[in-house]
């Protein structure tokens, strides 16, 4: 009566670690890519382009006054519906668990 099946869990364990290297992963290569971006915007903002000193305030500007919530969920729906389906689908999220054998 009220036992736990501690098989479910040992079961999806190598899938649930599957998906945090994958999280991994990503985060990795966004903060890489995150670096370089603010890097060119800092030396824009400190160079005398004065064109590209705007397109970098106003961008920045847009950035700090919108929520991070709203940022990465109007981003992800972008990508998500620009990507074909198959890109992530068969490594990762897409594909359900299969069903533990009997």
């Amino acid at each position: 009566m009220g036992g736990f099946d501690w098989g479910a869990i040992w079961y999806a364990a190598p899938y649930m670690a599957k998906g945090a290297l994958v999280t991994i992963e990503i985060s990795a290569c966004a903060m890489v890519l995150a670096t370089v971006i603010g890097l060119i915007m800092g030396l824009i903002s400190a160079s005398d382009l004065t064109v590209l000193k705007v397109v970098v305030r106003v961008y920045v500007y847009f950035i700090r006054g919108t929520p991070a919530l709203v940022l990465s969920t109007k981003a992800s729906l972008k990508a998500c519906s620009r990507l074909p389906r198959i890109m992530f689908c068969e490594s990762f999220a897409c594909s359900p668990i299969p069903a533990p054998p009997q």
